[in-house]
């Protein structure tokens, strides 16, 4: 749920705001940081179950749940505030 509510509107972010002749660059720095969450989460999953073998699924879901819902109020802010890169609304 966080990576959906995220991840969507950060690739439309960074997609948008990159001029199109640089569009391979925007889409390596989609994809470095894609993979380093999902490097960044591994980790973090394997120290849980490393510091408590009984209880570590209960410590690894619960870190899930708090970082889901960082990034579901990270990107709900997002709307509050306005992009300066973002290109002018058409009327």
């Amino acid at each position: 749920m966080g990576f959906g509510f995220f991840q969507s509107p950060n690739l439309k972010a960074l997609m948008t705001s990159a001029p199109p002749h640089r569009s391979g660059g925007a889409s390596g720095i989609v994809a470095t940081a894609r993979l380093l969450g999902q490097s960044i989460g591994a980790a973090l999953v394997a120290l849980c179950f490393n510091l408590s073998e009984s209880h570590g699924s209960r410590f690894a879901l619960g870190f899930g749940a708090v970082f889901a819902g960082v990034a579901c109020i990270a990107s709900f802010l997002r709307l509050l505030t306005k992009n300066p890169y973002a290109p002018p609304l058409k009327k």
